[in-house]
């Protein structure tokens, strides 16, 4: 039975970023991910990411600060450009909360922000979007987007020159739990002083055998791309997000929801528009579910009301993301009862790049029992005890 001083489970950028930081301090460290790496099932595949500063978590900002270094880091051990700044506009409308939820938390950390009326945003990026009257813009300068399928390919080439050992295609069946944790896949049998569980949206049915079940839900996102009517227009432009979309009647979603979009790297001539939202699946069978036709229709009537030069045309490409939302919007850390050497991250809610690096680094010091940088009481699951959905999967 092979030995490993940390095994990591989920080979996403959080599990990724957890085993290449345990690595970095000298230990033997296992990767597991239960499909063929890279692969398109989970949330961290595709070309880019949006990375913003602004969050109502302090200290979750900060995390998010520090990972743009360690990206930074990371461009230079491989010589590969992963970050372009971008800057991120928020549309928002009365009673104008964004600015109230995000400022404090900006300003507490040294970041700028501005607010623009409609006829600015209008007026300096125009074919951004279409905005409503009594809408206004949070902008922020310090956001930018993430080469996010070439981020995984150089944390992973990183983490093997250290030494570290990548097993794809191997589903964890059952962890036994100790001062030296079993560890039982569908190929093998392993033993470890620690585990880091970073399963993505595959977390409940691992947390599940613990006794752990965290308020959150998988969903499927469609993800849209359509041509732009003046090719190239927004190559240059700030990311967007909309929080003036408003769900259906009777649909209480959980986690936020809004509009989103920014130039498409990956499809030159292309815009990525979607909206952050979808129906609730089981990740296993993420492309069967009644409610994707719903979803485009929601996203269809989206376009039509923030970008009428689109007219009726369809998207040129859709593509499918899965996420897991909890209900307030943030991520879970923490560490299983009794057993502080099995340490979890779940529940990204569509941020995990944001601040993978340092993600990864709690996670490391936390099941090594080091002492921990941050203090992510605030990011624990007891913050989550009042709410009662829960995963139907």
């Amino acid at each position: 039975m092979d030995v490993f001083d940390c095994i990591v489970v989920g080979g996403g950028v959080i599990g990724s970023s957890a085993a290449y930081s345990l690595a970095q301090k000298n230990k033997n460290v296992l990767l597991l991910d239960q499909f063929g790496l890279p692969h398109t099932r989970g949330s961290s595949h595709g070309p880019v990411r949006v990375l913003r500063m602004a969050h109502t978590n302090p200290v979750f900002v900060k995390m998010t600060i520090d990972s743009v270094h360690l990206y930074k880091d990371l461009e230079k051990r491989s010589k590969t450009q992963l970050l372009r700044k971008t800057g991120v506009i928020v549309i928002d409308k009365p009673p104008y909360l964004y600015p109230s939820q995000v400022g404090a938390s900006a300003e507490q950390a040294g970041l700028t922000y501005s607010m623009l009326s409609r006829d600015e945003v209008h007026s300096k990026y125009p074919g951004l979007i279409t905005m409503a009257p009594g809408h206004q813009a949070y902008y922020e300068e310090e956001a930018w987007t993430l080469r996010a399928d070439k981020t995984l390919s150089c944390i992973w080439d990183n983490f093997q020159l250290l030494g570290g050992k990548i097993q794809d295609e191997e589903k964890v069946l059952e962890i036994t739990p100790g001062a030296v944790i079993t560890v039982r896949t569908n190929k093998g049998r392993y033993r470890t002083k620690g585990v880091v569980l970073a399963p993505g949206s595959w977390a409940s049915p691992l947390l599940k055998k613990f006794g752990i079940n965290p308020p959150m839900c998988v969903k499927r996102a469609t993800v849209c791309y359509w041509k732009e009517p003046i090719p190239g227009q927004s190559a240059d432009y700030p990311v967007f997000i909309d929080r003036t979309f408003e769900l259906p009647a009777g649909d209480n979603a959980l986690g936020p929801s809004f509009g989103c979009g920014f130039p498409s790297s990956e499809y030159p001539g292309l815009r990525k528009i979607s909206i952050h939202y979808g129906c609730e699946i089981n990740p296993d069978t993420r492309d069967i579910s009644p409610d994707l036709e719903r979803d485009m229709r929601m996203t269809r009537s989206y376009i039509k009301a923030r970008f009428p030069e689109f007219g009726a045309t369809p998207p040129s490409i859709v593509e499918p993301c899965i996420y897991t939302d909890t209900a307030d919007g943030g991520i879970i850390i923490d560490s299983v009862p009794f057993h502080d050497n099995i340490v979890y991250c779940c529940g990204l809610s569509g941020t995990g790049f944001h601040a993978a690096p340092i993600v990864g680094q709690v996670l490391a010091e936390s099941v090594l029992g080091c002492p921990i940088s941050y203090d992510i009481a605030s990011l624990s699951l007891a913050r989550l005890s009042g709410t009662s959905t829960q995963s139907k999967y």
